[in-house]
């Protein structure tokens, strides 16, 4: 037999078999960012390794904040700032990974 939807739910009964709405926002924001990098990626703005989402998780974001506030100084007491400055900051990160991911490679080879 079919399955079949009643379409009289309580608000109980539909709490009880959907998902919250955290969820759902959850959901619908990774859905729209993957859209996002599959565009990017196939209109050359991204490089194709920008799919190995298996690489995405909490872990590399926790991870941005330390370096990011590292970048002010080990004399300042600053430890918050702005999106605007943050993105600077994660720019000049992304530079420095990628000089230090070069240096390994280069050492890697020479070895």
């Amino acid at each position: 037999s079919s399955l079949r939807i009643k379409q009289d739910l309580s608000q109980i009964e539909k709490d009880n078999c959907f998902i919250t709405k955290a969820a759902w926002i959850s959901s619908e924001i990774n859905i729209h960012c993957l859209t996002s990098i599959i565009i990017l990626v196939s209109s050359g703005k991204l490089p194709w390794y920008a799919l190995n989402v298996y690489l995405f998780s909490s872990q590399s974001c926790e991870a941005a904040f330390p370096s990011a506030r590292s970048l002010s100084g080990s004399f300042s007491s600053i430890t918050n700032f702005s999106v605007f400055e943050f993105m600077n900051k994660i720019e000049k990160i992304s530079i420095l990974n990628k000089i230090k991911f070069t240096e390994e490679s280069n050492n890697a080879i020479c070895s």
